[in-house]
């Protein structure tokens, strides 16, 4: 029965080897398995390359090299972010936002700002800032800002479009700062000649 047995079992070696791909007593060798398995590759590698070329995929990786997201072979971003203190994340400022208090000072009321009253406020404890025409009392963010005091502060008082598209211009501020909002830039009004 052992004898029987074993006969089986080579006879089911010998058809393996007959038929194994990488060769065996009659089968291929390694090697033109091997190498047709390669030109088979070489050849769907070039179809990958032409539907790619057809596709007009740019061959350029993202982000573009002159964006701001691309980080410089040094490891700096040209972005300077800081620690933020325990409980100041995004989350963190989106539920002080969303709490209630008022974050303007203005009991809610919007305000037509002049140029002057905006230069009023350049101070850490009474920050307002304009981007795009709308005026933001910031003071409430200044610890949950990534960038850190120094950098809200560099726009204290004035506009702040130009620095703000500059670092970020992808940050959807009007929905981050709805709740400080104070009200819209006074557009001066056209002086009559003499």
């Amino acid at each position: 029965m052992a004898k029987a047995n074993q006969r089986d079992s080579e006879e089911d070696e010998e058809d393996y080897t007959e038929t194994a791909p990488c060769g065996g007593r009659n089968g291929p060798s390694f090697t033109s398995y091997f190498s047709s398995l390669l030109s088979g590759f070489l050849r769907n590698w070039s179809c990958i390359r032409r539907v790619h070329n057809m596709l007009n995929i740019p061959s350029q990786s993202f982000p573009a090299p002159s964006s701001q997201q691309r980080v410089s072979p040094s490891g700096q971003s040209g972005r300077n972010k800081v620690a933020l203190k325990p409980g100041h994340s995004l989350m963190d400022w989106i539920r002080f936002a969303k709490s209630g208090k008022d974050l303007t000072g203005l009991r809610g009321r919007l305000i037509e700002v002049t140029q002057d009253e905006l230069q009023k406020h350049n101070k850490r404890d009474d920050c307002w800032t304009c981007i795009r025409g709308m005026v933001y009392n910031v003071t409430p963010y200044m610890d949950y800002h990534p960038g850190g005091e120094e950098e809200l502060m560099k726009a204290a008082g004035i506009d702040g479009t130009d620095l703000f598209d500059q670092v970020h211009r992808w940050v959807n501020y009007e929905s981050m700062l709805k709740e400080c909002l104070v009200g819209r830039m006074a557009t001066k009004a056209a002086t009559p000649g003499k």
